[in-house]
């Protein structure tokens, strides 16, 4: 039998493949399965991978900065980008708002003189009332007194509902949203002043419209058969001529004070719409007198 090559110690893995495949090919059957398996039992022992040493400490303090100051750059980015969003959809929302006020505001000033135009209406016809009671009173004849005829539309007038009352409804929807904290301070205390002399407006107008009833209840008493819904005052005693005027000089005076802050409520409502600064009231009810300003102090009703 041949002997056994003699394989060297030290081998490259490709030169001890060709020499274990030589002997197994010279070596007799038995052998051969017994270097064979001699063989795989190295390659068992040997080992699969080799791990080197990092080159670099792996946890040192600069690293640590490094990884927390890009976890921040993260983070302010990420805030930034969600600041950036809610900014752009409050400047919409602002933009939305202040488009709605403006067009809210152009119909007030629409609505704004056609009530004033009525309540002129209704001053002159109290104040030529009460000049032609007064002249019955200061012992003038009573069969030559004529009733003027009332302005359609009067306050509490069942036939006709023309007052327009102003419009609120974008106003009250942004305070409900707490969206007037979108609004420049100067707009947002522009609105508010508006708004809330339109109230002081509708509580005054709401008054002269219950107390012109009283007024309608006073001449029912005294209706004249001959012609309806005048009073006929001739039926009326030196008493109740007194109290009639009365009730006329005191409905004047409240018209007064509402076409007063429907004046101010339209001087605020021009400055909103031409984005001027807090108007001059004093200064804006001089430039819009009364139709009834040219009238004598005697003129005007007293209670």
């Amino acid at each position: 039998m041949p002997e056994n090559p003699e394989i060297p110690e030290e081998l490259p893995l490709a030169d001890e493949a060709a020499v274990s495949a030589e002997a197994m090919a010279s070596a007799p059957e038995g052998e051969a399965v017994e270097a064979a398996h001699v063989t795989e039992t190295v390659k068992e022992n040997e080992p699969m991978l080799e791990v080197h040493a990092p080159h670099e400490p792996v946890h040192s303090w600069t690293d640590a900065f490094i990884h927390i100051a890009i976890i921040v750059v993260g983070l302010l980015i990420a805030v930034g980008l969600d600041e950036a969003v809610e900014y752009i959809h409050h400047l919409h929302q602002l933009h939305v708002l202040e488009e709605d006020l403006r067009q809210e505001t152009l119909i007030n000033r629409d609505r704004g003189q056609f009530n004033l135009a009525y309540i002129d209406r209704d001053m002159y016809w109290l104040l030529e009332l009460h000049r032609r009671v007064d002249a019955v009173r200061a012992g003038g004849d009573k069969n030559l007194f004529v009733y003027p005829a009332p302005p359609a539309g009067f306050p509490g007038d069942p036939n006709h509902t023309d007052r327009r009352l102003q419009a609120v409804t974008v106003w009250n929807t942004a305070q409900e949203n707490a969206q007037i904290e979108l609004l420049p301070t100067f707009d947002a205390q522009m609105y508010t002043t508006f708004y809330r002399v339109n109230d002081l407006y509708s509580d005054n107008f709401t008054a002269l419209t219950v107390d012109w009833r009283k007024l309608t209840g006073f001449e029912f008493q005294f209706e004249d058969s001959r012609v309806s819904s005048q009073p006929d005052i001739r039926r009326m005693s030196a008493q109740q001529l007194d109290q009639y005027s009365e009730i006329i000089g005191g409905l004047f005076l409240e018209a007064s004070m509402v076409r007063r802050y429907l004046q101010i409520q339209m001087a605020y409502n021009q400055a909103a719409v031409e984005h001027r600064t807090f108007p001059d009231i004093e200064r804006y009810l001089e430039d819009h007198p009364s139709p009834l300003q040219g009238s004598s102090s005697g003129d005007v009703p007293a209670r």
